[in-house]
């Protein structure tokens, strides 16, 4: 199978009106545009079918005429002259089709010799002005449409050489696997206002065995209170029945015990001398008949 076999293409038809009339164009007399007025309107040069197609990225504007066929008898359609209009970044609509000045149903299109290649302007008028409007607005539609396949085409390369910069950026970066930390290895990091964690360790008093750290001695007993430091082991019950104490030597419990037996004692004592003086007192009152 060939080359031009295996290719596709598109072709879609944008507008087909059934009559057109072409003209002979004069020249340009100035800048300003061509005018209908100096084209003979009256005397068309060929009354056509207009067909206007899309093929790829091209717009093909055909004219198709009636012709008598050779022998004199019938006739057959056959293509009178033909436009392709193919737009671009550099080439616009306007430099195939030009307005006239003078009317809205007029236009000058260039054509092209697809056997010499060679290039002219023709005259081409609607009988109605929408058939004139349409043919406008498909060759404008056409224009829109290139237009944005040009951005999209654009946009696709600038995204190609972005990543391709970005590949070549990536390969050039050094490789990560030596930057990475190996098992086992560890990253010391010294922030101030923080203490380390050996620092930590040091003020840390109970032992990693689990044994209990060595307190402080007790406090001295209150001054005057002659009572040796002892240690007791009290049950409440043996304390609410005022049972003498039970101390162990070497207990801060036992010199606290000590001191609130002998403060009891001294109570007991002032209650006693208060029980005396009453009964004297009582003695000494006469009693009453």
């Amino acid at each position: 199978m060939s080359k031009t076999e295996d290719e596709v293409h598109m072709i879609q038809n944008l507008l087909t009106v059934n009559e057109v009339f072409i003209y002979r164009i004069p020249p340009l007399k100035s800048s300003g545009g061509h005018r209908a007025e100096d084209w003979d309107l009256a005397k068309p040069l060929q009354t056509c079918k207009l067909v206007v197609e899309r093929l790829d990225n091209t717009c093909l504007v055909k004219f198709f005429a009636e012709k008598l066929n050779a022998n004199g008898i019938g006739s057959s359609i056959t293509l009178f002259a033909q436009s392709n209009i193919t737009v671009s970044e550099t080439q616009k609509l306007e430099y195939f089709l030009e307005s006239v000045v003078d009317s809205s149903r007029y236009f000058a299109v260039k054509i092209e010799d697809l056997k010499t290649s060679r290039t002219a302007h023709i005259g081409v008028g609607f009988r109605e002005r929408d058939d004139a409007s349409n043919f406008r607005m498909a060759l404008q539609d056409y224009e829109r449409s290139m237009q944005r396949e040009i951005q999209a085409e654009a946009m696709h390369n600038k995204y190609e050489e972005e990543e391709q910069d970005c590949e070549k950026a990536i390969d050039e970066m050094p490789q990560v696997s030596k930057l990475t930390l190996k098992e086992g290895q560890k990253i010391h990091l010294k922030l101030k206002g923080h203490e380390t964690s050996e620092t930590n360790k040091k003020k840390t008093t109970v032992s990693s065995s689990g044994a209990v750290p060595i307190l402080k001695k007790p406090p001295r007993p209150a001054a005057g209170l002659d009572t040796p430091q002892v240690d007791c082991v009290v049950s409440l019950k043996e304390m609410e029945e005022n049972s003498p104490k039970i101390s162990l030597p070497g207990s801060e419990v036992g010199s606290e015990c000590a001191v609130a037996s002998e403060v009891d004692t001294i109570r007991d004592i002032d209650e006693d001398e208060d029980e005396d003086e009453w009964t004297d007192f009582e003695s000494s009152t006469p009693s009453s008949t």
